[in-house]
C-alpha cells in the first residue's frame, strides 16, 4: 500500500472573491488529459473546474490563467454527463452561508492528480463538477471523503477520495495538509499527503477534535482565546466568550464574530468597507503595521478536554492582495470578514499559513499543529493506517521506507474542490 504524497506545482493561483495568491496543484481531467491548477478544499468532496465560458470578452485577457486553466469537457472523449436534471446543472452549494451563488454542471470523466509524466494514479469515471461562476474563481478539489446523492432515486456517487482507498491508492480516509504562504524562506509551497501526514512540518500535540455531532466531516474547534502581540504595544487579549469555528480551506477568509472584529479593527487600526465586506489596507497603514510586527495567537480547544493549543500567525500571515474581479486595482487587505452569527465563524486558509491539520475520517477526528519552520528538515512521512488494520493506537500510524517517500515526494501534484448542492433536487453529502 503506498501513500500518496502531493507537491505543489510551484506557481501561485488566484481564488474566490479576492484573488490573492496561493499556492495551487496540478489537477489532470478528460482524454485527452486536460492539466488545470486548483486549490484545495477541506469542506468538500468533488473536483470543480472552470469552463470556458467562465472568461468573457470584457474579462482581462489573463482570465483563463488567472483561473487556473480552463477545461472544456466537449474535447474530452470519457465526458459524460450527469442525467438527473437538465443538462446535469445543479446549484452550488460551497459557501451559501455567506452569499457565494453560481450554478454547477456535473459529468463524469477521467481525474488525475498531478502533471502529465507525474506517475501519480488516475481513476476513471469520477464525478467532476464544471463552474462559470466568478464567485469560485479557481478550479478547487476536495479531500472530504463523503458520497454524494444527487437524487433520492439514484445510488450516491463515491468521492474521489474514497475510490483512492478502495482501489488501494492510499491506505486511508485520511490526510494532512497546510496552505503555504509567500513571506517565508521566499516562499513555501503548499504541502498534502494524502493518507497520513508529514512529522517534519509539525509541532506536535496532544490535542484531539471530533467531527461535529450535527455533520460530521466538519471540522469544528472551539476558540478559546484571542492574543494580540507587538514590541511596540505589548500584548493584548480580545474580550470575547469562546466560540465555535470550522477549519475551512475554500474561504481564504478569517470570518468572526463581530465584537471580535471590532477588537481587530482597533488593535490594528482597520476600517470596515461596507461595499465589499472587507478591511483594505492602505501603504501607510501597511507600513506601520510591518514596523508593529504584531503576532496573533489563537487558542483552540474541544469540548472535553482541558488540553489546548496556541497557532500564532504573524502579520505577514494577514498581508494579502486583492486583486481583480474584486477590485480594479491591486489593493492590499486584512483577510478578515464578519460573521453574521457564531455559527458562521471560519478559520479559512490564512489561518493555514501557520497551521497544519491532520484529519482522519476512518476515526472521525482530526489535529492541527503549530508548523516547524525549518529550512533543512527533510520529508518525515508518517502513515495513518486503516481502522480496519488494527486497534491499537500505537500501531496506527507507520514511517515509510525511506525509499517509497522519495518515489512519492517527487512524483505528485495537487489539487482541490468544492462541495455542492443542486439546482432542482440538490445533491447532499453522505457522512
Amino acid at each position: 500500500m503506498e501513500l500518496c504524497c502531493i507537491a505543489a506545482d510551484g506557481s501561485f493561483g488566484l481564488i474566490e472573491l479576492t484573488y490573492v495568491q496561493w499556492s495551487s496543484f496540478f489537477l489532470r481531467v478528460g482524454s485527452p488529459p486536460q492539466t488545470v491548477r486548483v486549490l484545495l478544499s477541506t469542506a468538500n468532496n468533488q473536483p470543480l473546474v472552470v469552463l470556458p465560458e467562465g472568461c468573457s470578452s470584457d474579462d482581462p485577457s489573463d482570465c483563463a490563467n488567472s483561473r487556473g486553466g480552463l477545461f472544456q469537457s466537449n474535447s474530452s472523449s470519457t465526458w459524460t454527463q450527469n442525467n438527473v436534471t437538465a443538462g446535469g446543472v445543479f446549484s452550488l452549494a460551497l459557501g451559501s452561508s455567506i452569499g457565494l451563488s453560481g450554478d454547477t454542471t456535473y459529468g463524469n470523466d477521467t481525474v488525475a492528480l498531478g502533471y502529465v509524466g507525474s506517475g501519480a494514479p488516475a481513476l476513471d469515471n469520477q464525478n467532476v463538477g464544471c463552474i462559470t461562476t466568478k464567485d469560485i474563481f479557481m478550479g478547487i478539489f476536495g479531500v472530504n471523503p463523503a458520497a454524494t446523492n444527487f437524487s433520492a432515486s439514484s445510488n450516491p456517487v463515491q468521492s474521489y477520495m474514497a475510490n483512492l482507498k478502495s482501489q488501494k491508492q492510499i491506505p486511508s480516509l485520511s490526510y494532512g495538509y497546510t496552505a503555504g504562504n509567500k513571506y517565508r524562506f521566499n516562499t513555501v509551497l503548499a504541502s498534502l499527503t494524502l493518507g497520513g501526514y508529514d512529522a517534519s512540518l509539525i509541532i506536535s500535540n496532544d490535542l484531539t477534535f471530533h467531527f461535529n455531532d450535527e455533520s460530521s466531516s466538519e471540522l469544528t474547534v472551539n476558540v478559546n482565546a484571542i492574543t494580540i502581540s507587538s514590541q511596540v504595544a505589548g500584548v493584548r487579549g480580545l474580550n470575547s466568550a469562546t466560540f465555535p469555528a470550522v477549519i475551512d480551506s475554500t474561504v481564504p477568509y478569517l470570518y468572526l464574530p463581530i465584537e471580535v472584529c471590532r477588537q481587530f479593527e482597533d488593535a490594528f487600526s482597520l476600517t470596515y468597507d461596507y461595499d465589499s465586506g472587507l478591511y483594505f489596507v492602505d501603504d501607510a497603514l501597511h507600513t506601520k503595521l510591518v514596523q508593529q510586527a504584531a503576532n496573533v495567537t489563537f487558542t483552540l480547544k474541544n469540548s472535553t478536554s482541558a488540553l489546548d493549543v496556541d497557532i500564532v500567525l504573524p502579520y505577514a500571515a494577514f498581508d494579502l492582495v486583492a486583486k481583480w474581479p474584486l477590485v480594479q486595482n491591486t489593493t492590499r487587505y486584512f483577510p478578515l470578514k464578519r460573521a453574521v452569527n457564531d455559527s458562521q465563524a471560519i478559520l479559512g486558509r490564512a489561518f493555514l499559513q501557520e497551521a497544519y491539520l491532520i484529519a482522519d475520517y476512518e476515526r472521525s477526528n482530526f489535529s492541527i499543529h503549530q508548523m516547524k519552520w525549518d529550512p533543512n528538515a527533510k520529508g518525515d512521512i508518517q502513515t495513518i493506517l486503516p481502522l480496519s488494520a488494527t486497534t491499537a493506537p500505537a500501531s496506527r500510524r507507520r514511517k515509510l521506507p525511506t525509499a517509497v517517500i522519495v518515489a512519492i515526494a517527487v512524483g505528485g501534484a495537487l489539487f482541490l474542490t468544492v462541495r455542492l448542492i443542486s439546482l432542482l433536487e440538490s445533491p447532499t453529502q453522505l457522512y
